[in-house]
């Protein structure tokens, strides 16, 4: 976030979340249309992913609000594959429930303002709305995710 300011952070991790909701959202209709064109899509994919997942779990929520819905959005199409999911879509949502514990665990300070209380409500509510999404797609990966979480 120092690099460009917290402004570009948020700026970028905007983009992104639009670049991302599209592309999962055309995934499948490339797909049938195109080989060539849907591998292009998939690496494009892969790549914003891995901006999404650096992006939820900034330090600035700000930064991280912006891509929720990329990551809520992928999360339900992914819901919406036939099974079973590869690998590395099983990996993505590991990594997610990873963030979104992350992000639990950040609380407003002491002297946070009201809105900036309220704010912080609705993004956990946001983020256990992820959770719940993903433990629907894959509920043994969110299983032995809380159960390893609770044992340390």
């Amino acid at each position: 976030v120092a690099r460009g300011g917290l402004r570009f952070a948020v700026e970028l991790a905007r983009l992104v979340n639009t670049m991302g909701t599209e592309l999962t959202q055309s995934y499948e209709a490339v797909r049938a249309e195109a080989r060539d064109a849907h591998a292009r899509l998939k690496d494009t994919l892969e790549r914003l992913l891995q901006l999404l997942f650096a992006f939820l779990n900034s330090p600035a929520q700000r930064v991280s609000y912006e891509v929720i819905t990329f990551a809520s959005f992928y999360c339900t199409k992914l819901k919406n594959t036939p099974a079973p999911l590869r690998e590395h879509r099983v990996h993505h949502m590991r990594v997610l429930l990873h963030v979104v514990r992350n992000k639990l665990r950040d609380g407003a300070p002491d002297d946070a303002p009201p809105d900036a209380v309220d704010a912080l409500r609705a993004y956990h509510g946001e983020l256990d709305q992820l959770f719940g999404t993903i433990a629907r797609v894959r509920p043994d990966v969110a299983a032995t995710f809380v159960r390893r979480a609770l044992l340390g």
